[in-house]
């Protein structure tokens, strides 16, 4: 037999009020359905459950035995609200492509302190991945270098990242794309645009090593062991010399970062609070 909550709630609240028209006004209900609801209890499961006597309601003995289980089930169903009102409210899956993980790795420790109640699950992949993500409704937010099309998309430009060539010998991109390089591991989104680029291009980069991070990748270029490709935000977080950074003049480059949201999609309360605090940091490193 299935057991309405508003029913054990009713029990309960009667219970301990001494008195039904108390209870019912504690769940509001009106006294006529408070005690109607009482009898189809008792008459569904076949037992009396309350003793109405002149000192008020109290439960019988049957009664007693399901108070007990009620107050249990009833602390449950609150856990269990609680457990979805919490995912549903402080969690946010955010989706981003390499270059811009590194920004926002700054961002979330700016912000976090900030809202208490959120919390981000940071996920990697190529900018397509990422808008297809945002698009199918499998990550709530999305930040992207290369924004192809916006399709099914809200986009917020966020800033400007371009890629820059780090070299602490080379004059010129011609030469330090000559000459050793140092790039990110086979298979980092990032990597596999840079290499397919530099392939269209004609370049077939020597890389000495690679290194599963940009700020790996900085700390070896730095060493001069080689020249290395990686977005102007991380070269202005990890506080590279300006002497050091060289443009790369071809378009494939000049990229921006974009924060998508699906289209038409109702944003949750945090969520919009993540988007204004992202915004709000665009424009104070602006």
């Amino acid at each position: 037999m299935s057991i309405d909550l508003r029913d054990i709630e009713l029990l309960v609240a009667a219970v301990d009020c001494r008195s039904i028209t108390e209870g019912a006004q504690a769940v509001g209900l009106s006294l006529s359905a408070a005690s109607s609801r009482i009898t189809a209890l008792e008459k569904k499961h076949g037992v009396s459950l309350l003793q109405r006597l002149r000192s008020g309601v109290v439960p019988t003995e049957a009664g007693e035995v399901v108070l007990i289980q009620s107050r249990r089930l009833l602390e449950q169903a609150d856990l269990l609200t609680s457990a979805f009102q919490q995912h549903q409210k402080t969690h946010i899956k955010l989706v981003s492509n390499t270059s811009a993980v590194d920004s926002l790795t700054e961002f979330l420790a700016a912000t976090l302190n900030k809202y208490p109640e959120l919390n981000v699950d940071l996920e990697e992949g190529s900018s397509s991945e990422v808008a297809r993500r945002v698009r199918e409704g499998t990550a709530d937010l999305g930040v992207v270098s290369v924004l192809e099309s916006r399709t099914g998309l809200e986009a917020h430009l966020l800033w400007e990242d371009p890629l820059m060539i780090v070299s602490t010998s080379a004059k010129t991109s011609v030469e330090a794309l000559k000459g050793p390089m140092i790039g990110l591991s086979a298979g980092i989104p990032l990597q596999t645009y840079i290499d397919a680029h530099l392939e269209r291009d004609g370049i077939t980069p020597n890389y000495r090593v690679r290194l599963p991070t940009l700020s790996a990748v900085y700390a070896v270029a730095s060493a001069g062991a080689g020249s290395a490709i990686l977005p102007l935000g991380t070269t202005r977080r990890l506080g590279v010399r300006t002497k050091n950074v060289l443009p790369i003049e071809e378009p494939w480059a000049q990229r921006d970062a974009w924060m998508l949201v699906k289209e038409g999609r109702t944003l949750a309360d945090v969520e919009k609070s993540f988007i204004d605090a992202l915004l709000s940091f665009r424009d104070e490193e602006s």
